[in-house]
């Protein structure tokens, strides 16, 4: 009996070693070690590099993703100029990428083929956010996304590589429900893309916040496959105008899109005022703003610059003041650096741990501001 109790003290006892060691983590081992391989073949790549190696994409045809770049090349100098991190210059490794989301998994590939890779400032598209997370967490590579924000549906990951710049929605979506309420609106049609795009992360976010501001006012929801086809959209919104009545529009798609919507309201002879997203808010975006026949609604983000150093160097760069997309390049890797120093080394997931705090800081510290731009007939 005694020799009974001993074996099973004993076998306790080997359980919550091995337990403390991680023996017993979710996940298969196999998965596990060739992650911790991964981890530490990138911390002894990183560590013996010369410089901090930063990782972009380059899609320069996109207005969002040049400024990304444009304040990540900024900050990039300006640490440089002020003796890099830690004692080690950054170096910017930039590789053209395409829209499509095969040839931003092998830009993302890529870049996790370089041992001595630090840190992958992207990915430029919400739909590639869950392809990218995965990928880049499994090969310990931190994943810092100034242009896409978090998806709260996506199944959590431990450790979690990515890490989202992006002004929390919530706050897009207080801004326009604070607009619209003001007019006291009973039916609102949301309008939105499909699943895996940041237009139906807006509309879900903007949907919850009417439910809440609006408890009175009935939401319908009209969810498309882009592109917007201009017959399903005039048939949904003379359906409901004519058997339930509009009083507005909230719309989450891109521009392309909205112009379906614009043709429809005037093949149906209304003046539904519509709220955009921050899509619509995008330099030269003027030629399908302006000549509305209804009211058009925008919200715009202003964020504080990091410092008066970078604003000249960006307006020297670009030849104008900083945008909101500047600035979130800027941060992106002015936050990394940050995040270096207080960790006095590098490891990819107190790397990711510690920007994720940094982030939750800086939205603390310095709020976005977002208001409504307004375009188009009798817009207030």
């Amino acid at each position: 009996m005694k020799n009974a109790v001993i074996a099973l003290l004993s076998l306790a006892l080997c359980f919550f070693v091995l337990q403390s060691l991680g023996a017993f983590r979710f996940g298969s081992g196999l998965d596990r070690n060739y992650r911790d391989h991964f981890v530490e073949r990138r911390i002894r790549g990183v560590e013996r590099a010369p410089c901090w190696l930063l990782t972009i994409g380059d899609l320069r045809e996109e207005p969002i993703s040049r400024g990304v770049l444009e304040g990540v090349r900024c900050a990039v100098d300006l640490l440089n100029a002020s003796g890099g991190v830690l004692g080690r210059p950054l170096r910017l490794k930039i590789a053209p990428t395409g829209t499509d989301m095969e040839s931003h998994r092998r830009l993302v590939q890529s870049f996790c083929d370089l041992p001595e890779a630090a840190v992958y400032f992207g990915p430029t598209h919400t739909s590639s956010v869950p392809a990218v997370r995965a990928l880049s967490r499994f090969q310990g590579l931190p994943c810092i996304a100034p242009m896409t924000p978090v998806d709260p549906l996506l199944a959590p990951l431990s450790p979690d590589n990515y890490v989202s710049l992006y002004p929390p929605l919530p706050l897009w979506a207080e801004a326009l429900t604070r607009a619209l309420t003001a007019r006291g609106p009973d039916k609102v049609l949301l309008v939105s893309p499909d699943e895996g795009s940041y237009g139906r992360l807006f509309a879900d976010a903007c949907e919850q916040s009417l439910r809440r501001s609006l408890p009175q006012a009935e939401i319908f929801r009209f969810n498309y496959a882009a592109p917007l086809d201009d017959e399903e959209l005039r048939y949904f919104v003379q359906l409901y105008d004519e058997n339930r009545g509009l009083d507005a529009i909230v719309f989450a798609g891109d521009a392309d899109d909205f112009l379906a919507c614009a043709r429809t309201q005037r093949a149906l002879n209304l003046r539904l005022p519509v709220y955009g997203s921050d899509l619509l808010d995008l330099p030269g975006g003027k030629e399908f703003r302006q000549d509305l026949p209804f009211p058009l609604f925008v919200p715009h983000c202003e964020l504080t610059p990091p410092s008066p150093e970078f604003v000249a160097a960006c307006t020297a760069l670009t030849g104008s003041a900083p945008t909101v997309w500047n600035m979130l390049g800027a941060q992106a890797v002015l936050l990394t650096a940050e995040a270096l120093n207080d960790d006095g080394g590098y490891h990819p997931d107190r790397l990711a741990a510690r920007m994720r705090a940094l982030v939750d800081e800086l939205w603390r510290a310095h709020p976005p501001s977002i208001r409504l731009l307004s375009f188009g007939a009798d817009a207030e």
